[in-house]
């Protein structure tokens, strides 16, 4: 993967089940740079889910996830020093190491 990507985040093929349910199905996405994106559905469409997958949260069952030139599992602290992220139910950030948190 890239270190410069000129299409900052690209899914292929990304698939995610929970059991028999099938949360993404075969999503194909882009966002080019200074593109704004909206992801609108129902709840249980599968946005929470997909984005979750490109934080590296969670693992798609298939498919393909590059974001800023990085894979979100295999190059996780690299992504995740990159990204910022608000979660739906604020809190803190999952698996943030307390010393590297501050209060302002």
């Amino acid at each position: 993967m890239s270190s410069a990507p000129d299409v900052p985040v690209r899914l292929r093929g990304v698939r995610k089940q929970y059991g028999s349910t099938t949360a993404v199905a075969h999503l194909d996405l882009e966002v080019h740079p200074a593109e704004v994106l909206a992801l609108l559905g129902p709840n249980g469409a599968g946005k929470t889910t997909a984005v979750e997958m490109c934080e590296g949260f969670i693992r798609p069952d298939a498919g393909t996830i590059e974001v800023l030139g990085l894979d979100p599992i295999a190059d996780h602290a690299r992504l995740r020093a990159r990204i910022g992220v608000m979660l739906q139910g604020g809190g803190g950030y999952p698996l943030a190491a307390p010393a590297r948190c501050s209060t302002w």
